[in-house]
């Protein structure tokens, strides 16, 4: 699943709570002392948060908990294996 270039700016009222979700999963994924070496760089982290969060929202179904942490590792796999 791709995101339309204009995911950033649709989520500009949420950048705070972005802000912080990307924090929480880079603590979980970032390949330096992560929790989970996933092999992701911090900018592929990044814009996995950013899909999770876009879909999440557009959904009703984003809290940046851990089930949406959870998400981003998905897509942090899918993306690794292309």
């Amino acid at each position: 699943m791709t995101i339309p270039a204009s995911a950033e700016i649709e989520l500009r009222p949420y950048a705070n709570t972005l802000n912080e979700f990307y924090k929480y999963c880079l603590d979980f994924y970032n390949n330096r002392n992560g929790v989970y070496k996933l092999g992701a760089s911090d900018n592929a982290i990044y814009w996995a948060c950013i899909e999770r969060a876009y879909y999440g929202i557009k959904n009703d179904s984003f809290d940046g908990d851990s089930f949406d942490r959870e998400k981003v590792r998905d897509i942090i796999e899918r993306d690794l294996k292309n």
